[in-house]
């Protein structure tokens, strides 16, 4: 079985908290849960049951600082994004994961960043 390494941004807030004890239950997955307080983050990790094929692990990370150098030591499959909020937001998140050859998982609840988010990403998710 190929291992997929997935990465959750926001993994310890209300919708990322709540997909992680979901996805930790996923065979085969390297799960990442961040926060910007990385105690927080693996403190989360440890107490969640896992499907035994799969690790937990919590990591510090600012979305907003370092992003694409973050991605690239963490070399995730799929990327979620469950920080929020998303009203307002630009693109930097979806756009380093996809430079990073991730896909990507936007939990977003602003519907004008999900109307922007093709005519802002197509191209590059193509690519």
């Amino acid at each position: 079985m190929t291992r997929r390494r997935v990465l959750l941004i926001g993994g310890t807030g209300v919708f990322g908290a709540r997909l992680a004890r979901h996805l930790a239950l996923s065979e085969g997955l390297d799960l990442v849960l961040t926060s910007r307080d990385a105690g927080r983050a693996q403190a989360f990790a440890e107490s969640l049951p896992r499907a035994p094929d799969t690790t937990v692990s919590g990591a510090g990370l600012d979305h907003g600082r370092d992003l694409a150098a973050r991605l690239g030591g963490i070399a995730p499959w799929l990327v979620v994004d469950a920080s929020g909020p998303f009203q307002g937001a630009g693109y930097d998140v979806p756009r380093a994961a996809l430079e990073a050859g991730a896909h990507v998982v936007d939990l977003a609840d602003a519907r004008d960043y999900i109307a922007g988010y093709g005519a802002a990403l197509v191209a590059l998710a193509r690519a």
